[in-house]
């Protein structure tokens, strides 16, 4: 088509969802009418618009791309939207880093958010952040890897909230001990935290899933599972497991509507790690970007697996990580 689109990334997105969604010229002309003002250009005359033509080479692939999701149909004046609304999330380890951040975003993008913690205080403290923003939460306090209070949490969230159909399984704990000196009761408690818990979560809480035929199952899982870590033996098992349990449910459920994906954080810099025996600036100095992740860049990666639109999307391993892993 004969339409300078320039360098606006928003622009030309627009524009190729209008031409392989099968537009008819009066059609298109419209979009890229309305996209030009949305992406923040100059928006070129209808008229102009209209009078161009297509090249052959350049024909609309009917019936070949987009599709409205859901019965929704495209706004091609607002793009994908990602919008959570009318759904009810669970996210475990809410209370503050990482799990505080996810919190945040999926409450931002309409879900109703129930923030479970172990930690009651710091649940609270996510939840008000919501709310101020305008959002719907639930502060529940309760241990993730005890099988009681996961089904205590549950029943008070959907009680409260409705039945669940978005879970980030992110609870987890670290150490840092040489392999010789991992006592039993060390190894014991990482892996009931890390993987135990994901396990007793997701098996409370998938029926809601299974019965309304729609699902998004995010497991936080870790870098370190993929490239291995020293004096972290137990953790690095705990969260290979949960890579293990992600692809496992991804398979059963694949057929049911429920997706089910795992995103192993890089070098995050959270409490926890603030926590631990580790200088963040040297560490994050060795980072390809040069810089520690945020807790906000994983929570926009499970944000857009647990949206409408990543529906295809199942099985997978989306790293954010700034370069440390290479898949």
């Amino acid at each position: 088509m004969l339409i300078a689109l320039g360098a606006d990334p928003e622009l030309r997105t627009h524009f190729r969802i209008a031409v392989t969604n099968g537009l008819t010229e009066d059609e298109l002309a419209e979009v890229i009418y309305h996209a030009s003002g949305y992406a923040g250009s100059p928006a070129p005359s209808r008229p102009a618009l209209r009078s161009a033509r297509l090249r052959p080479d350049s024909e609309p692939l009917r019936g070949q791309a987009m599709r409205p999701v859901a019965g929704r149909p495209y706004d091609e004046t607002q793009g994908v939207s990602m919008s959570l609304e009318g759904k009810v999330a669970v996210v475990t380890g809410g209370g503050r880093g990482i799990g505080e951040a996810i919190a945040a975003v999926l409450g931002a993008q309409g879900a109703a958010v129930a923030v479970w913690d172990l930690d009651g205080e710091g649940a609270e403290k996510t939840v008000a952040g919501i709310r101020e923003a305008g959002g719907t939460a639930i502060a529940v306090a309760g241990d993730a890897a005890d099988a009681a209070a996961v089904a205590a949490a549950a029943a008070r969230t959907r009680a409260e909230l409705g039945p669940v159909s978005i879970l980030v399984n992110n609870a987890g704990i670290t150490a840092y001990e040489p392999f010789t000196t991992i006592t039993e009761e060390s190894w014991d408690r990482l892996i009931g935290v890390n993987l135990r818990g994901p396990f007793l979560v997701t098996r409370e809480l998938v029926p809601d899933m299974l019965a309304t035929g729609w699902g998004r199952i995010v497991n936080i899982s870790s870098s370190s599972a993929q490239t291995g870590a020293p004096a972290m033996a137990h953790y690095a098992a705990s969260k290979g497991g949960v890579i293990g349990l992600t692809k496992a449910l991804a398979m059963e459920y694949a057929d049911k509507g429920i997706t089910v994906n795992n995103v192993p954080p890089g070098f995050i810099d959270t409490p926890l790690i603030r926590e631990g025996p580790i200088d963040v600036e040297a560490a994050a100095a060795t980072m390809p970007m040069k810089r520690a992740g945020r807790p906000e860049d994983i929570a926009y990666a499970v944000a857009y697996l647990v949206s409408e639109e990543a529906g295809y999307v199942t099985g997978q391993t989306l790293s954010a990580n700034g370069g440390r892993y290479l898949v």
